[in-house]
């Protein structure tokens, strides 16, 4: 066909033990209840990526998105 699609990304998660926390004392707040997370900590990231191609009368159109997600 004249259309070409491509469809990627990443999923990253991580988990941490221990005090969580930056150098001035400020802390993590659970997203919930906001109560502090003193012993871990969660963070995930999804991206999604698309890639297209198309062949037109004036030449190739090209477009390309970025979606991203953090939690």
């Amino acid at each position: 066909t004249e259309t070409c699609l491509r469809i990627g990304g990443y999923v990253r998660y991580d988990i941490g033990v221990g005090d969580v926390g930056s150098f001035d004392g400020a802390v993590t707040a659970d997203h919930e209840d906001g109560d502090p997370q003193h012993t871990f900590y969660k963070k995930a990231r999804f991206t999604l990526k698309t890639w297209t191609g198309q062949e037109t009368e004036l030449g190739t159109l090209k477009t390309y998105t970025e979606t991203r997600f953090n939690f």
